[in-house]
């Protein structure tokens, strides 16, 4: 079989990335940790088939192991979760991915209203970051005829199906 001279280094970065190590990728490919190390140190390496399977389990595009050097992976939106002068916590793969569909979502919808001639809707900016969260929470309350309410946490599932009972057309219990 054909061997994946993949970049070590781009291994390395992509097994630290996915918050993974050569033990549990090697459960994966049931071969032992040394040789997922091996492929990582450039001693050895893994089959095409196995370097796909690779990039799929650890998520990044099959080219990325054949990079230079790791890219820059900078999220496009501003991270809010340190509190100030903390130390900048690492971004998951999972946020990362969560982030990227929200992302395209956004885009289908803008340009579905686009393409429709929608007017553009009147709430996008009317907050600035410094607006208090409560005054933000009333604003969506009172678009979405649903205002702010406490409730216990045993009470989630209703407040759900309630919410959700008002603004589609077909509940399912």
């Amino acid at each position: 079989m054909a061997k994946a001279h993949l970049n070590p280094r781009m291994l390395r970065w992509a097994i630290e990335r996915a918050n993974s190590d050569a033990a549990e990728l090697g459960a994966a490919f049931k071969k032992p940790a040394e040789t997922i190390a091996a492929w990582s140190d450039g001693s050895d390496a893994p089959t095409f088939k196995q370097a796909q399977t690779l990039a799929k389990r650890l998520r990044i595009p099959f080219g990325f192991l054949f990079l230079e050097a790791p890219p820059d992976e900078e999220l496009p939106i501003p991270d809010f979760r340190r509190a100030h002068g903390a130390q900048q916590p690492q971004t998951s793969i999972d946020l990362r991915d969560v982030i990227a569909d929200v992302m395209r979502r956004q885009d289908w919808y803008r340009d579905h209203r686009v393409d429709s001639d929608e007017e553009p809707l009147d709430f996008v900016g009317s907050f600035e970051l410094t607006s208090r969260p409560l005054d933000v929470a009333r604003d969506i309350g009172d678009r979405l005829e649903f205002g702010v309410m406490v409730r216990p946490e045993s009470q989630a599932a209703n407040f759900l199906r309630a919410f959700v009972g008002r603004h589609c057309c077909v509940v399912r219990s």
